[in-house]
């Protein structure tokens, strides 16, 4: 923009007509200075947005992980507190040659079995539960599929739980102890 010089010899009525154009009215004074402020305003507004997105979004992130390994562990420590569960009510339930004996031993070996049948429920429920990884949910699914069977006979009478405490001595308890066992490694491995 170039810029020149007044003559000197200019009219003092055209100087005053000069300087009234010039001059900023006291309400473009307001609105230029207002413009500024909130242009400014506006501007560090979505500075500090993006900064505190872009500083806040890795610690959200991080905190949303560590409550989804916190509900993890315990969804598989109660599935290991509830395979506990069973194996005590199967292992409550007499032996064969112990129920051969004593006939009486079957109305309590009935109430084990009436425990296990509700925790067997529990176990087919939180086995399906998405943060249970599907290797350790099949090995549950597993023992439950070879203990069904088993069930309905063993409340029935005394023959049918000979067969339910024959079965969980040869193999379930062992498979039951694995089973733990890949549930504690599990655990052990979600990190907080």
């Amino acid at each position: 923009m170039n810029v020149s010089p007044l003559p000197d010899n200019l009219p003092p009525k055209w100087l005053d007509q000069i300087r009234g154009a010039v001059k900023p009215t006291t309400g473009e004074n307001i609105k230029s200075v207002l413009g500024t402020i909130l242009g400014s305003g506006v501007i560090a507004g979505l500075i500090a947005f993006g900064a505190s997105y872009v500083m806040l979004k890795p610690v959200a992130n991080a905190d949303l992980e560590k409550s989804r390994a916190v509900e993890k562990r315990q969804v598989l420590g109660e599935l290991r507190n509830h395979l506990s569960l069973l194996n005590t009510e199967l292992d409550n339930i007499p032996d064969a040659g112990q129920l051969g004996k004593d006939p009486n031993l079957w109305s309590y070996a009935k109430k084990s079995v009436d425990h296990a049948t509700e925790e067997m429920a529990i176990l087919n429920t939180e086995s399906n539960d998405f943060r249970v990884d599907r290797p350790i949910a099949e090995k549950v699914t597993a023992i439950l599929d070879e203990l069904g069977p088993k069930m309905q006979p063993a409340l029935k009478g005394m023959e049918g739980t000979k067969g339910l405490a024959e079965i969980y001595e040869r193999r379930i308890a062992e498979e039951i102890r694995m089973v733990q066992s890949a549930i504690d490694q599990g655990i052990q491995a979600t990190r907080l």
